[in-house]
């Protein structure tokens, strides 16, 4: 009696791969805004969570999204959440700080429309002073501008005010007491003055 010929291990798994690879977006694709908006909202609590990190603030926006990418897999969420443009723009927001509660008001959404036609490295950064000025909080200091830059520099982050200034978007001012406020133009919002 002639045996059995060995199971192909290769094409199980190769069919195997298929099976998932066309079940895994049917599973994470969501099926309403309700689902969208939780989705949604799973990623932004996972990004601010990946920026909870000391060190998150410095590095490369690649490795950031990759750290995602591996977060939303283990949470079930599937492969391909979000393309990296999309990543940057969310990372942009919670790089600001802005409470998950307030990302649905009018005004941020104005903010965002804003920032959102800005060239990618700098979102953060208007975002941030686009909060600070919509609450009346104080002006971010340099330190905290370069943080959403992500750099060591305080430098850098001066320029990148300077830049913002130069495209019309924001005004600043400081006071006799050397402390800086910033006006985001076209809005209402100022923040209060602060050392900066």
């Amino acid at each position: 009696i002639a045996a059995a010929p060995p199971p192909d291990i290769l094409a199980q798994l190769a069919a195997h791969g298929d099976t998932v690879a066309t079940a895994e977006p049917e599973a994470v694709a969501p099926q309403d805004d309700e689902a969208r908006a939780e989705r949604a909202r799973r990623i932004g609590h996972m990004v601010r969570e990946i920026l909870g990190d000391s060190d998150a603030a410095f590095r490369p926006v690649h490795a950031l999204y990759q750290d995602l990418l591996v977060r939303c897999r283990i949470a079930g969420l599937g492969r391909d959440v979000l393309d990296l443009a999309a990543f940057r723009r969310v990372l942009s927001v919670a790089r600001s700080g802005v409470p998950p509660e307030e990302e649905a008001t009018d005004d941020w959404r104005e903010a965002e429309r804003l920032a959102f036609a800005l060239p990618e490295d700098v979102q953060g950064v208007f975002l941030l002073l686009a909060r600070a000025a919509m609450t009346g909080a104080p002006c971010p200091d340099d330190a905290a501008l370069a943080r959403a830059y992500g750099t060591h520099s305080p430098g850098r982050a001066r320029r990148q005010l300077t830049y913002l200034e130069e495209r019309n978007l924001v005004v600043v001012r400081e006071d006799g007491m050397g402390r800086r406020a910033v006006a985001v133009i076209g809005t209402a919002w100022e923040t209060a003055a602060a050392a900066s």
